[in-house]
């Protein structure tokens, strides 16, 4: 069954994109092509619209993956991750982190207090990881705060900051420029080389914001500097 468009990307990589537009089968192709690689797989990299999929030219060609997608079945699939984690991620939503609260208040028509309130009791699904190491892209947004990236994005935006644009929220897990509408900054980072995993999140886990004070903040960020602070998980 052909459920995907595709575009080659040079001479060792295929977009696989959804013919209906269903972001679920992106998934599924993942889900499928871990469970059972090909050979010459090197490897898969989801994003919001398609997968790309990178292989070794020597081992297989890109007609072959081609076939492959082609002739998967996805009526009775379902989902499986590899052992995804629900993380509870600490955020402090005051005025010193949440530098955009009167801006999207005055956008969404909704209070600073209710903004922080809708951020905070959603379940976020990491969908893609983004073009900073570590970096999640969260669905979905609750639509009360549904509004575009900044039209003048920041210089600089410290790692840790929560941002909301278009139906998504993002964690920047370093120092960068960005465009994301800020709501809050968790002490925690991402993107770790002190772990043994150095990225904290992968595609498919879920995200669970806990509303901490600037003093909780601050003793969590100064554990952090001498060792990686552990995490909450919720159990399923």
């Amino acid at each position: 069954m052909k459920n995907f468009n595709f575009q080659l990307a040079g001479d060792t990589g295929i977009h696989f994109y959804p013919k209906n537009e269903d972001n679920k089968y992106i998934e599924l192709l993942l889900n499928d092509i871990k469970r059972k690689p090909p050979n010459g797989i090197i490897d898969l990299i989801p994003s919001l619209v398609n997968l790309l999929v990178v292989f070794d030219p020597k081992t297989t060609s890109s007609q072959a993956l081609i076939d492959y997608v082609n002739q998967l079945k996805f009526s009775n699939t379902k989902i499986i991750h590899s052992n995804p984690s629900h993380w509870e991620i600490p955020v402090c939503y005051g005025s010193k982190y949440g530098l955009d609260l009167n801006f999207i208040s005055d956008q969404c028509e909704v209070s600073k207090e209710d903004i922080v309130s809708i951020h905070q009791n959603k379940i976020y699904k990491v969908s893609m990881m983004g073009f900073l190491p570590g970096l999640p892209f969260l669905t979905e947004l609750d639509q009360k705060l549904k509004l575009p990236r900044k039209s003048n994005p920041r210089t600089l935006v410290p790692s840790g900051s929560i941002g909301i644009a278009i139906n998504q929220s993002v964690i920047y897990p370093q120092d960068s420029p960005g465009g994301w509408n800020l709501v809050g900054r968790t002490p925690i980072n991402l993107f770790d080389q002190r772990r043994e995993n150095s990225i904290l999140l992968s595609v498919g886990d879920k995200i669970t914001f806990n509303k901490i004070n600037d003093e909780e903040f601050d003793y969590i960020f100064n554990k952090n500097l001498y060792s990686p602070f552990k995490i909450n998980k919720i159990e399923a």
